[in-house]
């Protein structure tokens, strides 16, 4: 229906095509050109070389310190220029497996991964430091191995970030158009019956 010259609807339909192209968009920058997935890499070795071909190349970094009832443990990446450096950047995070009762009955807690999407901004070679710690708690049986870790590395088209705002954006923007496409189309048979 048109009020002033604008269809409504049709902007509506616009906004969920524009949308949905978003979306498509959005899957094919978070896929990734080359995944490497590394077993139980030794923690005071550097990882690398990460190689990129072109500026401001995202990579997403997954990795995981095996976790037993009871544990706990942080791990600190650093993205280096060379296995000795200099430093880029770096990130952190934690893992832990909990559990325990309470008046539900027994629960768990779990983080078993950290995750990041480092933007790489020139093209080269780059290697990965780790640092960590952690412990158990005093029911745990034996202490973490705190001296290996697994590595998920995926090198991405691109960032969906920004897709997946632009189809969140455009599908209120298709909804309330098309609402007030329907209301003002009410108004009109109302007007003329």
């Amino acid at each position: 229906m048109q009020a002033e010259g604008v269809d409504f609807g049709k902007l509506a339909l616009l906004c969920v095509g524009l949308a949905l192209f978003y979306l498509i968009t959005a899957i094919y920058m978070a896929s990734g050109s080359d995944e490497k997935q590394v077993k139980q890499w030794p923690m005071a070795k550097a990882y690398g070389p990460i190689t990129t071909t072109q500026e401001n190349q995202v990579v997403a970094l997954k990795a995981h310190i095996a976790q037993r009832e009871g544990s706990w443990s942080y791990l600190e990446v650093e993205l280096l220029a060379s296995p000795t450096g200099p430093l880029i950047t770096g990130f952190s995070g934690e893992m832990h497996f909990e559990t325990g009762y309470d008046d539900e009955g027994r629960w768990e807690d779990r983080q078993e991964w950290v995750e990041q999407r480092l933007v790489i901004p020139q093209p080269g070679s780059y290697y990965l430091r780790f640092k960590g710690g952690g412990g158990v708690v005093d029911n745990a049986t034996a202490p973490l191995d705190l001296t290996q870790l697994d590595l998920e590395i995926r090198t991405l088209r691109g960032g969906d970030r920004g897709f997946n705002i632009g189809v969140v954006i455009l599908l209120l923007l298709g909804v309330g158009f098309n609402g007030f496409a329907n209301v003002r189309a009410k108004q009109l048979q109302e007007q003329n019956p």
